[in-house]
């Protein structure tokens, strides 16, 4: 995991973020995962474990991306790598919320602490400024997935880097807004280790979520649904769709995720489990969430605090129930809950039904029940 490598383009801290709970996901199967934030890739710590790794996920400018080549910005390029594009307020993508209080789930964590008082690593050390050197190009012995969650980062220099030794790539190929980017790759790789999706699988679903994102918005009100749609169909796999990198984890997450099923033809019930992951946290910003949980860029402004939380969204691909007939619902809500806080979506086969829900609140063993209305 490389993650906001450097600051030159603009700092992403809410990138970072993202990317240390997809890091705790993959933890919580007892992966190993070597992580890197604010270092940049020419690092011979990240070159040394990049060529054994079977999973290799940069998150940050393109320009940044120094593994296989010199990526500078030219002065035509400077209209893709601004702030304007990869980190602004824009990119809070729903809403942000007041918070008047001080819930206990809201109160910031202690730096180095996460919710259960244990110590967890915070940014590697930022590397000072250094000339550049002419290196090699990283050659990836461990044939990994690659992805780049970057703006354009399906260019001319692909051929490159799948001839490094790379199994095929995940990249956008347009610009993008970190936040969005940074959601569709943790529910990636959400797919990818919870069900063991394929590749393509997993590319299918984490487009559906963003897709789901984007009706939540709409439905309440909100406005820029372009910034999420875009990042939903910008990504592409290039590589068998069919590849499976962890074919045989059922069952073997430490910490159980979220979950849902229908207990009626109409009606779903959520389970919220007791422990969470470890607190993901940067400076700015910090999210507490419970495992397979989904990210949406919602940020939660804490009273009297510099420091926002970042507000978790639950997401399940569901089989199409017998009974069910969607063109009688419009709606999906919780019982005396006027608010919009749920969407779905179905596939163009009608095998999967894709549900979101925005809880009010993320609490221990909280259940909730959902039902299909006009």
């Amino acid at each position: 995991m490389i993650a906001n490598p450097d600051s030159t383009y603009g700092a992403l801290p809410l990138c970072e973020t993202m990317s240390r709970a997809t890091a705790n996901e993959f933890k919580n199967f007892a992966i190993p995962v070597d992580e890197f934030y604010g270092v940049p890739c020419d690092d011979p710590a990240i070159r040394d474990v990049a060529s054994d790794s079977q999973l290799i996920v940069f998150e940050g400018h393109i320009s940044n991306f120094t593994l296989f080549e010199d990526r500078s910005v030219s002065s035509d390029e400077s209209d893709i790598y601004t702030g304007e594009w990869e980190y602004s307020d824009g990119e809070i993508f729903i809403e942000v919320m007041d918070d008047p209080g001080q819930a206990d789930t809201d109160t910031p964590p202690a730096e180095n602490e996460d919710l259960d008082g244990t110590m967890t690593a915070t940014s590697a050390p930022i590397v000072g400024d250094q000339a550049p050197q002419a290196m090699d190009p990283c050659q990836l012995d461990g044939i990994p997935l690659m992805i780049l969650q970057s703006c354009h980062s399906l260019d001319d220099t692909v051929s490159d880097i799948l001839a490094s030794g790379a199994v095929g790539m995940v990249g956008s190929v347009t610009n993008i807004h970190s936040a969005s980017g940074g959601a569709l790759i943790k529910a990636f790789c959400d797919g990818l280790i919870y069900r063991c999706d394929s590749a393509g699988e997993a590319l299918r679903d984490a487009r559906n979520y963003l897709l789901c994102v984007s009706a939540l918005k709409s439905e309440r009100g909100h406005r820029q649904q372009a910034k999420v749609n875009r990042v939903a169909y910008s990504f592409h796999l290039w590589a068998d769709p069919e590849i499976r990198l962890f074919y045989d984890l059922p069952g073997r997450a430490k910490l159980q995720p979220v979950s849902a099923r229908f207990i009626a033809p109409d009606k779903i019930h959520i389970r919220v489990p007791d422990k969470r992951l470890p607190t993901a946290r940067t400076q700015e910003y910090f999210l507490r969430m419970f495992p397979g949980s989904e990210v949406a860029g919602i940020v939660k402004r804490l009273k009297d605090k510099d420091i926002r939380r970042v507000t978790p969204i639950y997401f399940f691909r569901m089989p199409m129930p017998r009974g069910l007939e969607l063109q009688r619902h419009t709606r999906l809500r919780e019982a005396d809950d006027t608010t919009v806080r749920a969407v779905f979506l179905t596939d163009s086969l009608r095998r999967f039904l894709y549900v979101l829900y925005f809880p009010e609140t993320d609490e221990r063993g909280q259940a909730f029940t959902l039902e299909f209305v006009n």
